[in-house]
Parts: structure tokens; sequence; C-alpha cells
């Protein structure tokens, strides 16, 4: 029964994901952080979307999954947190 009301929640096929370079990844962040900061709820989504796309290390794989259950819970300033902690990694 769970299933079924899980079922929104899970993509029907596996998505094919690809290897970005960091300066698209920084700005796909980025954008997901000034969608948040505006509280732009739709283009947030869209850049989550266009994230689990993307091929990451585990470490990183991990804070992209961190941040998507923040961005459900509508946890805004914990995404902006993690999204800052993100870009600043990734620009090391």
């Amino acid at each position: 029964r769970y299933k079924e009301s899980l079922k929104p929640f899970v993509t029907a096929e596996p998505v094919e994901k690809k290897e970005l370079p960091k300066e698209e990844i920084v700005s796909m962040l980025e954008k997901l952080e000034k969608a948040m900061d505006e509280f732009d709820l739709d283009t947030a989504d869209e850049m989550m979307k266009e994230l689990e796309k993307v091929i990451f290390d585990e470490e990183m794989k991990k804070e992209i999954e961190q941040l998507k259950v923040y961005l459900i819970d509508v946890a805004i300033e914990d995404v902006l947190d993690l999204t800052r902690k993100l870009i600043d990694k990734m620009k090391e």
C-alpha cells in the first residue's frame, strides 16, 4: 500500500547521468541558491532535477541527496547553507 503512496516520488525510468564541467555545476547550484533565496520553488525544483542527472563522486552524491531532502522539506536556510558550501567546495 505504501508503494502506491510513494509512486509519484519515484521516477519510472532510470535517468541517464552525465558528467559536467565544474563551472556548469556551480552555475546550477547558484541558480538553485538564488531560486530558494527568492522563494521560487519551481526553479529550485528544476535545478534539483538537473543536478540529479549529473555524475558525482560518492561524497558529493550524498550532499546532493541531502540537498534534495532539504528542498522537499522546504528547509530554505538548510538549502542555502548547503548550496553555498557546495559552491565553495566546487570552486576550490
